[in-house]
């Protein structure tokens, strides 16, 4: 990434990573097995159909995916900043639309994931959007890792236990989306929130 571009995103709080595309390519394997080997609800299975779909979309002359994470709080227009940067450095650079964010996070290591497929980024909580960017832009290596939960998830149950649908369940990682009703009780209970509330 530019150097601006880093400067710009340290002084709004907003954290990314450049990835090869090949990652991305190779994506919808994983994706597959995923769904095949998961209890998905409807709306989780077309979401995940989607995403491997939008994996395909990825014009040809892509060399690289990067992905950001922000706020909520933060300043609208963030989006427009990175591709203008881009651009003005030379490259092309249009969003990505539809692909599996949180999971792209995660195994890029700008994130990890919580109970329940919640995504966290170190100094942000989760209380975050995630966008892609699809540009020109050669990276060579980039860190690309099994999807890896954060360490103090593991004994924490909070949100399980917080949860007032019963969205979030024990005996499995995805949420049941159909009974979330976004309450954020998960999000404002978490012990590695309490900073960013």
């Amino acid at each position: 990434m530019t150097d601006r571009l880093m400067a710009w995103a340290e002084q709004n709080n907003i954290k990314m990573k450049l990835v090869p595309v090949e990652y991305i390519r190779a994506m919808p394997a994983d994706l597959e097995r995923f769904r095949n080997e998961t209890e998905l609800d409807t709306r989780q299975h077309n979401a995940l159909h989607s995403n491997i779909n939008n994996i395909g979309k990825i014009p040809k002359k892509t060399r690289s995916v990067l992905i950001a994470a922000c706020s909520y709080a933060a300043d609208a227009g963030g989006d427009n900043h990175i591709i203008a940067e881009m651009k003005a450095a030379g490259y092309t650079c249009r969003k990505g639309v539809g692909l599996p964010l949180k999971r792209i996070a995660v195994q890029s290591g700008l994130a990890d994931y919580g109970r329940n497929n919640i995504t966290y980024v170190l100094g942000m909580g989760s209380r975050l959007q995630l966008e892609s960017f699809l540009t020109d832009m050669l990276c060579e290596t980039a860190e690309w890792r099994e999807p890896v939960m954060a360490p103090m998830c593991e004994k924490c149950t909070l949100c399980l236990d917080n949860c007032p649908t019963g969205a979030q369940r024990k005996d499995r990682f995805l949420l049941d989306s159909l009974k979330c009703k976004k309450c954020w009780t998960c999000s404002t209970c978490c012990p590695m929130n309490a900073a960013f509330l």
